[in-house]
């Protein structure tokens, strides 16, 4: 194991009910592509949106409680990219949005934490079209496995598979945007 990694794992992380609630999202994911698997696509909604409550509640419990840190930020945004990249990853296998789309997501997810020194206990530096991003990751996900849960389609198959490639162009401009921030502060 990498030493960033293993010092990460190791040194100072607070067992804290946001830091449960986010890794929570890391156990509910292969759940949720395994329901989608298997079609029941209900549970798979049902178990997407209680990944959805704990990802707003742990922020808020973290400030509620004052246990706010750099690792629980790392935790909490690091769980909603597997989450959302393996949701994301599950429909592309079904060929519902581009194959590219999680790939690049975990991409964009890697460059923000490396950006950020995140592994060193430093707070994640976020930028607006990344913060968009993340919440259109989770809504391109919703759309299929609510329509396909509730029987019902009000966007055809080819738009959100079109709206996945948008969502493409829009993390790689961000990650772009990203590089070139961190080639002038080198510079």
């Amino acid at each position: 194991m990498p030493s960033a990694i293993h010092n990460f794992m190791l040194r100072g992380f607070n067992v804290t009910i946001p830091n449960w609630l986010s890794a929570s999202r890391y156990i509910m994911a292969p759940f949720i592509c395994m329901a989608i698997l298997t079609n029941a696509w209900s549970l798979a909604t049902s178990l997407y949106l209680l990944a959805i409550i704990t990802d707003f509640l742990d922020g808020w419990l973290a400030r509620k409680l004052r246990s706010v840190s750099a690792r629980g930020g790392l935790l909490d945004h690091s769980a909603d990219a597997f989450l959302v990249a393996a949701v994301l990853g599950t429909l592309s296998y079904l060929q519902l949005i581009p194959w590219i789309l999680p790939v690049f997501l975990l991409m964009a997810f890697a460059q923000y934490v490396l950006d950020s020194n995140a592994l060193q206990g430093k707070n994640l530096k976020t930028n607006q079209l990344g913060r968009y991003n993340g919440i259109g990751y989770y809504l391109l996900a919703v759309v299929p496995l609510v329509q396909n849960s509730a029987g019902w389609e009000l966007f055809p198959a080819p738009t959100v598979y079109y709206l996945g490639w948008g969502l493409f162009l829009t993390t790689l401009i961000s990650m772009l945007d990203r590089a070139v921030l961190l080639w002038r502060e080198v510079k």
